[in-house]
């Protein structure tokens, strides 16, 4: 696959506007399209279901019932992973006909330092001009001792110290380009010294680090949720499992502290941070969670009757989502950036919703 920065066009929403002054603009005319996922035989369309519908909803808006354990992939949600399968095709040759590309970054899994440059520098700018970003600090940091695997947080706060300051290491590696497209706004090095700060001051140095935050995210909530189905059911639950808090609690404290980095308080770039890392599963965001929300209403409003239950959180709206990319025979992060890149389209048609990171 092809990595976004060098082939996808700037995202559309978030206030992606072009920087005509800064980098070269347009796509690689080399670049291959990317195919849509696809299976042999799909579901019939479902009335009222899929983005674009005019179903817009919040995600407490929807009250379903639960007829399975929503972390187990093959039946989550009584069987809506077809449906929800069926609506990921739709999108993809939506956004795939609109000349947006779908395949997912191909990411910097052997290096955090690199994945914090391209997660904070994509927004608002060219492929290209990124692309040059992360090529040019990749350099630099092989040349001060190390090579391209391993490189880590500390190692890219090492260059700002060598640099002087943000002004000085922008110069040097990067480009002038700001956290928003008003003068006043930080620039895009200084979020990305505050991104690697604040990943380093809670523990997190290397992709392995990050990907880990994830994993125990999601174990820890499939934990939770089998406590309670256990408890609700009146079997014992075996003492020696240790708590399930800890997990999620680090995940929102790591995920705090990016967000409060300069110009990354939307989460959007965390999301593509945790896609650059090489995180295989879904990233439990409000995106994935919207995008489920509005099919779900679109199949209530389409004449199915909401039942008593419970809403899809977020784990179980990324769960949904891996069921439908096993429907689909496709990586479920290339469905989770599918996903992303569809809503970040749905916030640029929502007047007052283009929200920097």
């Amino acid at each position: 696959m092809s990595s976004e920065t060098s082939t996808g066009p700037a995202d559309p929403a978030s206030g992606d506007a072009r920087h005509p002054s800064e980098g070269s603009g347009g796509t690689d005319p080399t670049a291959r399209p990317a195919a849509p996922p696809r299976r042999e035989e799909a579901p019939s369309p479902v009335p009222g279901g899929g983005p674009g519908t005019g179903a817009e909803a919040g995600p407490d808006d929807l009250r379903v019932e639960r007829t399975s354990d929503p972390t187990e992939p093959s039946d989550t949600w009584g069987g809506l992973a077809d449906v929800v399968a069926e609506d990921v095709l739709r999108t993809a040759h939506r956004l795939e006909a609109a000349g947006v590309r779908v395949e997912p970054p191909v990411g910097h899994p052997d290096s955090l330092a690199l994945c914090v440059v391209e997660a904070v520098w994509a927004p608002r700018v060219r492929p290209t001009a990124v692309a040059g970003v992360v090529a040019r600090v990749r350099e630099h940091l092989a040349g001060t001792g190390g090579t391209d695997d391993g490189l880590d947080a500390p190692a890219l706060l090492a260059s700002f110290t060598a640099a002087g300051d943000d002004e000085a290491w922008a110069a040097a590696l990067a480009t002038r380009h700001r956290t928003a497209s008003v003068p006043s706004a930080p620039l895009k090095a200084t979020a990305v010294r505050e991104a690697a700060e604040a990943l380093v001051g809670v523990g997190v140095v290397t992709t392995a680090d990050l990907l880990a935050v994830l994993r125990d995210h999601r174990a820890a909530a499939a934990q939770a949720h089998t406590r309670a189905r256990a408890r609700a059911a009146g079997a014992p639950w075996p003492p020696v499992e240790p708590p399930a808090a800890p997990a999620s609690e680090r995940w929102e404290a790591v995920r705090a502290a990016w967000c409060a980095a300069a110009g990354q308080s939307s989460g959007r770039s965390w999301h593509r941070l945790l896609l650059l890392a090489g995180a295989e599963q879904v990233v439990p965001d409000n995106d994935v969670r919207r995008f489920t929300s509005r099919l779900v209403r679109g199949l209530l409003a389409g004449g199915q009757p909401a039942r008593a239950g419970s809403r899809p959180g977020a784990l179980e709206a990324a769960a949904l989502l891996e069921a439908a990319a096993a429907v689909l025979g496709a990586p479920a992060r290339e469905v989770d950036h599918m996903v992303w890149r569809s809503e970040l389209q749905v916030g640029a048609r929502r007047p007052g919703d283009g929200r920097a990171g």
